[in-house]
């Protein structure tokens, strides 16, 4: 069974100008412009994309959602995809699965489970988790709380 791995990072692996629906991709290692297609038959059936964006765009948060959605129809991954996602601690794990299964059961909005797990001021990233739920993916934090970060810097790991 494939799996995908999804990670959403600041890194600038690629640079999208968007209007509700992928207009440009840039392919840093050609250095030119490549069309949709060419990015989605350029991404691996399996392992791990990152997506680089500029934060709270909700432009770049819906044409991330296509990526997502165009993937999964065209790797047939559906349910083996795993978001992890910079905004939320990996400390913070049960929490986000109790907010998530509420968001698959339909007791919740993606807009409250980011609110939830993310806070309000990333409210544009509701298109990436309303995508993740309908394809029956999951959801990881992939970032440390503050303290923890400080202790590994000061420490090492």
């Amino acid at each position: 069974m494939k799996k995908i791995i999804l990670i959403i990072l600041l890194l600038n692996f690629l640079s999208l100008t968007v209007h509700s629906k992928i207009h440009k991709v840039f392919d840093t290692k050609s250095k030119k412009y490549i069309s949709d297609q060419q990015m989605q038959a350029g991404l691996p059936d399996d392992g791990i994309i990152i997506l680089g964006e500029f934060h709270n765009d909700k432009l770049i948060q819906l044409a991330q959602a296509q990526i997502i959605k165009e993937k999964t129809l065209l790797t047939q991954n559906e349910g083996n995809i795993t978001l992890h996602w910079e905004f939320l601690n990996y400390t913070d794990q049960a929490k986000i699965d109790i907010e998530y299964e509420k968001s698959l059961n339909h007791q919740i909005t993606a807009e409250d489970l980011v609110i939830n797990t993310a806070g309000k001021n990333n409210i544009s990233y509701a298109p990436l988790l309303s995508e993740l739920k309908d394809i029956s993916g999951n959801i990881m934090g992939a970032n440390l709380p503050r303290a923890i970060k400080q202790d590994v810097v000061k420490y090492g790991i």
